[in-house]
């Protein structure tokens, strides 16, 4: 094998495993996430939501509840599609499904309240600060 073949041959493997090696990190960065910033009663946006809405104990850990939920079938999508417009829809609809269960949590002055903050912002008041940016 001429010295310009095997140069070429090691700069596609080299080039092919940093591909995979990338492919192999995307698939596992939401789970590694999710590790990371797990939702808890003292997670910021919790506690805001919380004072905001005046919420009892038993509406705070449903709320927790539906969040983690969420956030678990967003992390679905990103490990399983990768399609840009169906990977959107999906996520709205993880949220629009949350948004109703929150919804179902509040009582009638909370609802109007997040309803309105829907309304004006179109996305749930005190969103997680990583879904900020």
């Amino acid at each position: 094998m001429r010295p310009s073949n095997r140069l070429k041959l090691w700069m596609n493997v080299v080039g092919l495993s940093a591909f995979v090696a990338g492919i192999a990190v995307g698939l596992s960065m939401p789970s590694i996430y999710a590790a990371i910033d797990p939702v808890t009663d003292d997670s910021p946006w919790l506690v805001k939501f919380r004072e905001e809405y005046q919420l009892r104990p038993d509406q705070v850990e449903q709320i927790r509840r539906i969040w983690e939920r969420r956030e678990a079938e967003i992390r679905m999508v990103y490990e399983q599609d990768s399609v840009p417009e169906p990977l959107k829809n999906k996520m709205d609809e993880a949220k629009r499904r949350a948004d109703d269960r929150i919804e179902v949590v509040l009582d009638s002055a909370q609802r109007e309240k997040y309803r309105r903050k829907l309304d004006d912002k179109g996305k749930p008041p005190d969103k997680a600060p990583e879904e900020e940016n």
